[in-house]
């Protein structure tokens, strides 16, 4: 199968009509697509499965008219989306159109209608014929690539790794059917069904055929074997059925228990969140205490501390000086003698006569005291100044860098504390009440534990069904029957049981040895990737265990890391289409199979760089057609490893954010 090109018409972002031609070279097999986030790249990887199946991931699936188109209608208007895909499968090429008409019928309301699919195919003399019948338009395009394995080959970033944690988790069944149509097992399958699918199928429609008036006792048997047969067959369905719905509870309780962890993160981040406020308002009135000290102690002190050096100096300077140092009393001058003089009383009550000999000592004293001395002022200095000097707090310096060191401690642990909260508090505003998911989470376990009692009984009843089957053969084979009719009808049905037995045993075959070769084939493509003792092993349903196969020990589990996830699915997938391509199996002619184009959106986001090498080396050289929607961070990258091989590239202009793209081809 090879896709020509695809025209987008008025589809979600991209306005009017665009299309894109892609790339048939078998060389120049790639086309790339490169897009800023945004731009559109994931819907057009849309617009390929709603022409084709009409489905899509977007959250409104039946909103699909541009902004622009929409902007434009009037009342009672309409406008048309539609997506037409020319593709070529078997040497015939088809045209696929879908349609979907939108009417404006208020200022506020549009209406989607009903979609129109149209398939066109082009017959041997070059005329385009139409397919008329909707229910043969769906069995071709399921011929062309079946919706149950489109996922596969048009797939986005997250869907890949989200199939690489399915494989590796028990929950690949869709896997086990998905290989068997891609590697031609399906024709195996339906040719068993249609010979013993149901009561209904060539075994079971003998039983019709047979005379009821004769071999009362074969009849008996083999209506016991086609009843034993159904049972089984229906059981056989039921557990299918129930190991499914087993399979996506236990994706889904696990959803709901992710969820509930991060509720219990949640949790955490509130308390967290009150700690930290907590220490916040400790560490601000730590600060303020601090920033306090530091001012009442840099405020009675300063100017002591830096006087201090001139001090210190001014009384060095005094000591070494000639003048006479002379004691006096401390505060007295002349001025205060003179007083005591005139008035002719001393301070301690005695009388002061002129001539007498306290008159003399007051006298004496004149010459000492300021300003007549300067020796006794520069005394009385000094006196003052070793005072200061003795009471000077030597440590200011180091309390001041003590209390600076402390309030900028303080304020750092008060921004990061704000900074770690502002993040907490993004976090807890995207959080929600989780009581619903408790209780879903709670309900999954209990439907789980529904299931597995179901598959039990299933089972037990499945043993007795085949029980009862073998002695119902055992008793039909030991009779004989006379009546011609049922002679030719048993022979008949013997024949047909043969060959549903000798199919059965081929298709068991074929089926193992597919799964070696697809096991081989997604080892050789996993070492391109990793190096190293890592192995990839499939079981009968077509889960991955990923071993490691170091030589000094015994082979183990390995959970893989996002890249190797990521790595295991592109693995698996290019594995099948390599194995669907082998010449080998071609020329079987019960292995019916067919190449398949990869359409893949961001496929390379989970990668690392040399990740993305190995895959633009790997995928162009397995895959038929290769198409790349791509990041404009990753596009560069991905297309320096794809010299050589890229035969057209597009770009993805955004003209106007979420609302307009354009589509631009710029390899002319």
């Amino acid at each position: 199968m090879l896709i020509k090109s695809i025209e987008l018409t008025n589809f979600r972002i991209f306005a009017g009509s665009q299309k894109v031609e892609f790339s048939v070279d078998p060389d120049k097999n790639v086309t790339v697509i490169m897009g800023d986030n945004g731009s559109g790249k994931t819907t057009f990887a849309q617009a390929f499965s709603w022409c084709l199946y009409e489905t899509t991931t977007f959250k409104r699936s039946n909103d699909l008219l541009s902004f622009s188109a929409r902007d434009e209608l009037l009342v009672g208007q309409t406008a048309l989306v539609k997506v037409a895909l020319t593709l070529i499968h078997n040497d015939t090429e088809y045209a696929i159109t879908r349609a979907q008409e939108y009417r404006k019928d208020s200022e506020t309301k549009l209406r989607a209608g009903e979609t129109v699919l149209s398939v066109f195919y082009k017959a041997k003399d070059g005329q385009s014929e139409p397919i008329e019948d909707e229910a043969s338009k769906r069995d071709i395009i399921n011929e062309i690539i079946p919706k149950s394995i489109s996922s596969y080959f048009f797939f986005d970033g997250e869907r890949v790794e989200k199939m690489g944690n399915e494989i590796q988790d028990g929950r690949s069944q869709e896997f086990k059917v998905a290989v068997g149509n891609l590697l031609g097992l399906s024709a195996i399958s339906e040719a068993i069904k249609h010979l013993k699918g149901s009561p209904s199928m060539v075994i079971g429609s003998y039983m019709k055929e047979y005379n009821g008036d004769s071999d009362a006792e074969y009849q008996k048997a083999e209506k016991e074997i086609q009843g034993a047969e159904a049972r089984i067959s229906k059981l056989k369905e039921k557990l299918e059925e129930l190991e499914l719905e087993k399979s996506r509870t236990a994706e889904m309780r696990d959803g709901y228990k992710v969820e509930l962890e991060k509720s219990k993160e949640s949790k955490e981040w509130a308390e967290r969140r009150s700690e930290l406020d907590s220490a916040i308002g400790k560490a601000r009135i730590d600060r303020e205490r601090e920033a306090r000290a530091l001012c009442d102690r840099f405020g009675k002190n300063a100017w002591s501390f830096f006087s201090a050096p001139l001090l210190d100096s001014a009384v060095r300077a005094l000591d070494s000086s000639d003048i006479e140092i002379k004691e006096a009393p401390t505060g007295v001058n002349r001025d205060t003698i003179e007083d005591l003089i005139e008035r002719k009383e001393c301070l301690c009550g005695r009388a002061v006569e002129f001539g007498d000999d306290a008159y003399k000592s007051l006298m004496a004293w004149i010459d000492v005291v300021p300003p007549q001395h300067m020796g006794a002022a520069i005394k009385n200095y000094r006196d003052g100044v070793n005072i200061i000097l003795d009471e000077q707090p030597l440590s200011l310096l180091d309390d001041v860098e003590l209390h600076t060191a402390n309030t900028r401690r303080l304020e750092n642990e008060i921004t990061q504390s704000e900074i770690e909260i502002g993040k907490l508090d993004k976090l807890l505003a995207g959080a929600k009440d989780m009581s619903d998911t408790e209780r879903k989470f709670q309900t999954a376990g209990k439907h789980l534990r529904e299931i597995d009692g179901q598959i039990s009984e299933a089972n037990l009843a499945m043993g007795m069904a085949e029980a009862t089957l073998k002695e119902a053969q055992i008793k039909r084979n030991s009779l004989t029957t006379n009546d011609e009719t049922n002679k030719r009808v048993r022979r008949d049905k013997e024949y047909a049981e043969w060959i549903y037995n000798e199919l059965n045993a081929e298709h068991s075959r074929k089926e193992a040895e597919t799964r070696k070769d697809l096991e081989d084939e997604i080892n050789n493509i996993f070492r391109e990737f990793f190096s190293g003792t890592l192995k990839l092993e499939l079981d009968d349903k077509y889960n991955v265990t990923v071993l490691n196969m170091d030589p000094d020990r015994q082979a183990y589990d390995v959970e893989t890391s996002e890249g190797q996830t990521v790595a295991v699915i592109f693995a698996f997938i290019a594995g099948v289409i390599r194995l669907a391509t082998d010449e080998k199996r071609k020329s079987d002619e019960m292995l019916l199979t067919e190449s398949y184009p990869l359409v893949m959106d961001a496929p390379m986001s989970k990668l690392d760089k040399k990740r993305i090498a190995a895959i633009c080396e790997v995928v162009p050289r397995i895959a038929e057609q290769t198409i790349i929607m791509i990041k404009d961070t990753d596009g560069e990258l991905a297309k320096e490893h794809l010299k050589g091989k890229v035969g057209v590239e597009y770009a993805i202009v955004s003209i106007e954010p979420e609302r307009l793209s354009e589509i631009e081809r710029v390899d002319d």
